[in-house]
């Protein structure tokens, strides 16, 4: 079981770096964008959902790598002061909570295709999740 979380820890990390430069180009498309839509007064179609698809690909990986490296924020004030073996079952429920809330803002995103209804929807599932 060792042996398996180190692989998974390892690809998280390795995968997270190399989904790191998704930014870089994700920051070309909207500059792309940009001159096009004011300098030029011809803004392309594409460029939204790309931006969207590589923004939600950057999210995941960077979650990935975050939980893997233990880079996220959380609260330690109370968190240090439980056992190894408490801890791993706040992290096993907090984590799987954030995974389930993500997938049904995803699904929803893909259902509504209106950011106004999405926005709306995304608070009101993240509070009651």
């Amino acid at each position: 079981m060792e042996s398996f979380i180190k692989f998974a820890d390892t690809l998280s990390t390795s995968m997270g770096k190399a989904f790191s430069w998704c930014i870089v180009i994700l920051m070309g498309g909207t500059v792309y964008e940009v001159v096009m839509a004011y300098a030029f007064n011809k803004p392309t179609l594409w460029n939204f959902d790309f931006s969207m698809q590589m923004y939600g690909a950057i999210l995941m990986m960077s979650g990935a790598y975050c939980l893997a490296t233990e880079a996220h924020v959380r609260g330690d004030v109370i968190y240090r002061l439980f056992k190894e073996k408490t801890q791993a079952w706040i992290d096993l429920v907090k984590d799987t909570k954030s995974f389930r809330c993500f997938s049904v803002i995803m699904m929803i995103e893909k259902i509504c295709k209106n950011i106004n209804y999405f926005i709306i929807i995304f608070f009101l599932i993240c509070n009651h999740i």
